[in-house]
């Protein structure tokens, strides 16, 4: 009997350590990395700004409300009047759990582009954008060095 509930024991110790050692629990989740960039992109590209600020660098927080600033009220009624929102897919992700730097390529798709202070942004289908990191206190944060301008297409 000893033997047995040695060998359960042992099996329920097995699948704990194995869930605890996959992301939340789950696995094929995403990785921290990837989820900073998610929340902050969505955040960000919904104008959502006191969101994106949360995952940010706090160097990143003046550009974030140079950006809020500058949304005026033409914007936020296009925004309102779209019949979705705009939508982040995470394409390439490069920062291992062991690194304290790194960056992502995302692509932004049926969103609003502030092109110039003082014009209406404008609808965008769809545009790639590169996002820096930095990991703090074991956390992934974005690290804005200006606004946020689509990369050059080639």
């Amino acid at each position: 009997m000893t033997h047995y509930i040695s060998r359960i024991m042992g099996a329920v110790l097995s699948a704990v350590l194995v869930l605890c050692s996959c992301e939340n629990g789950f696995i094929g989740s995403e990785s921290p990395a990837e989820r900073a960039v998610d929340s902050f992109a969505t955040a960000y590209f919904n104008y959502q700004f006191a969101t994106a600020i949360q995952y940010s660098t706090p160097e990143s927080h003046r550009w974030i409300e140079f950006v809020a600033s500058n949304v005026h009220q033409d914007d936020v009624d296009s925004l309102r009047q779209h019949p979705t929102a705009a939508q982040v897919e995470v394409d390439e992700v490069e920062a291992a759990d062991e690194d304290t730097v790194g960056y992502a390529l995302i692509t932004v798709s049926d969103y609003f582009l502030m092109d110039s202070i003082g014009d209406v942004s404008s609808l965008r289908t769809a545009d790639t954008y590169r996002l820096d990191m930095t990991k703090r206190r074991g956390r992934w944060l974005i690290h804005l060095a200006a606004p946020l301008r689509p990369e050059k297409q080639e």
